[in-house]
């Protein structure tokens, strides 16, 4: 084969694509960095900047949280050692908040123990990463948080244009089964779980039976609005409508007082019930989680009595289900919801 033909041939063969010529973001994310060390928080600038992230700063938990609330970053970098708020009280804060909730936070800690790091992620953090840093290992992790909140936002939107289109038409496509869920923020997996089987029953006996299942969630449903927390997701939710299927679930957090209830959860429940005793629905399913709670708190033990003696409030109406682990949650909730589908269609 001459020079030319051999030529002519490596010409056609594709180039493998490299990681730096894939396409940029639409936007940089921006993250939030909170120490109140001017020059460590400059040094972060400084590294974030170089790899492509737009920031926004504080110096101390409050305004962190004020931060989170008004810009709405795809990362909060928090140092636990602040002045006016702490970085555990200011997590604590921004994943206790419907308009901040989905944000995920990385701690920076100089606190190596173990407590300081299971104490951070019981608050609600994502990850923790202590001091002195690596800037690679700090890139690493944003990137991977950064990644995933831009994709479920995006997917937000997504579903969110999907329901306006559809909700368009005077006529649903499908039957829809609404299925209310309500918790305090420590089972976050099991609201997962949850999720992944809703989807999972769309794929199957929703195809099967001709019906849509609508997963409503304060994450995705609740719009962002000023004022008290549970009081903004109780007003919402009222707009939100009737819905089928109310799903209750709760472990070791019995969640914030209101103004009518213990707690936001608890709230939720007794009007949930108030509906069904006189219209039939929604079908109730509440999960108690067995697993040791384990409080170090006086508060903490306090929360978990709470969640015992509402436990036994559910149980006189014969409405709970226990679980040991996610896995059990998955499988009770999916033979449930099952269940309680084809009774509704069938009524």
């Amino acid at each position: 084969m001459n020079e030319d033909k051999e030529e002519e041939m490596a010409d056609q063969v594709p180039v493998p694509r490299r990681v730096t010529d894939a396409p940029k973001p639409r936007r940089p994310s921006t993250v939030l960095v909170a120490d109140d060390d001017e020059s460590i928080r400059n040094l972060l600038v400084m590294v974030l900047a170089e790899a492509g992230y737009a920031t926004i700063e504080a110096d101390n938990g409050r305004a962190a949280m004020e931060m989170a609330i008004a810009h709405q970053p795809d990362v909060a970098l928090l140092d636990v050692m602040m002045p006016t708020m702490d970085g555990f009280a200011a997590c604590r804060a921004i994943k206790t908040d419907p308009r901040t909730a989905d944000i995920p936070v990385l701690l920076l800690t100089a606190l190596a123990h173990t407590d300081a790091k299971v104490r951070g992620l019981d608050d609600g953090a994502t990850d923790y990463i202590t001091k002195p840093f690596e800037s690679a290992e700090l890139l690493a992790r944003l990137r991977a948080m950064t990644m995933e909140t831009q994709r479920r936002r995006t997917l937000i939107a997504e579903v969110a244009e999907l329901r306006r289109l559809v909700g368009d038409r005077r006529k649903p496509l499908v039957p829809r089964l609404r299925i209310f869920v309500a918790s305090p923020s420590d089972v976050d997996e099991e609201r997962k779980a949850l999720a992944t089987v809703v989807e999972e029953l769309n794929r199957t006996i929703g195809r099967e039976k001709d019906v849509m299942l609508d997963l409503i969630r304060w994450e995705t449903d609740v719009i962002p609005d000023m004022g008290p927390p549970q009081e903004v997701i109780n007003r919402q939710i009222e707009k939100i409508g009737p819905y089928d299927i109310f799903i209750g679930i709760m472990w070791r957090r019995f969640g914030t007082q209101t103004e009518h209830a213990a707690s936001g959860t608890q709230e939720e429940f007794q009007s949930a019930y108030e509906t069904y005793t006189k219209t039939g629905r929604p079908r109730i399913m509440f999960y108690f989680k067995q697993a040791a709670a384990m409080p170090t708190t006086v508060h903490e033990a306090q929360q978990v009595v709470q969640v015992l003696t509402f436990r036994d409030e559910v149980g006189k109406k014969g409405l709970y289900t226990t679980y040991g682990t996610v896995f059990d949650f998955e499988r009770y909730v999916r033979e449930h919801l099952t269940k309680r589908i084809g009774e509704l269609l069938e009524g």
